[in-house]
């Protein structure tokens, strides 16, 4: 999800505000720069809606992020742009319970889900149906 919100105190007459400051924030294990080095709208440049839309799916298409949102506004004085991240959450362990049947190794070689990455719901529901196939291809229909 991703979103765009311009704030400003300029009216339909006025030119937009130049943009001061650029800030990211909600950002934890992503790196500033790494952030930074997609975001095309520059301090002393007016703020262009259509850029700073085009710099928040950039900063969403790196994956790391399930939301992703901008606004310019006046902060400390300064029009700011600034880019809220939520980053996606991290697998910290991956649990097989009640397994009897079939080699665990096997079953997390079909889940393909590892700890220390990205949630990814799809990717989880894609490992689940792995699993499953491996549980028919050794006769467990009902697993």
């Amino acid at each position: 999800m991703w979103a765009v919100a311009l704030v400003s105190i300029a009216t339909a007459q006025q030119a937009p505000p130049v943009i001061e400051t650029i800030r990211v924030v909600g950002n934890s294990r992503v790196e500033q720069s790494a952030i930074r080095v997609r975001i095309k709208s520059r301090v002393g440049v007016p703020s262009d809606p259509g850029l700073i839309e085009q710099d928040v799916r950039s900063i969403y298409a790196m994956g790391f992020f399930e939301d992703v949102q901008a606004t310019v506004d006046d902060v400390d004085g300064k029009h700011t742009l600034t880019f809220a991240v939520v980053e996606r959450p991290m697998i910290k362990d991956v649990k097989i319970e009640g397994n009897k049947k079939i080699n665990n190794d096997d079953l997390q070689g079909a889940l393909k889900i590892r700890p220390h990455t990205l949630l990814d719901v799809e990717k989880i529901q894609r490992g689940i149906e792995e699993a499953k196939k491996l549980y028919d291809q050794k006769g467990y229909k009902d697993a």
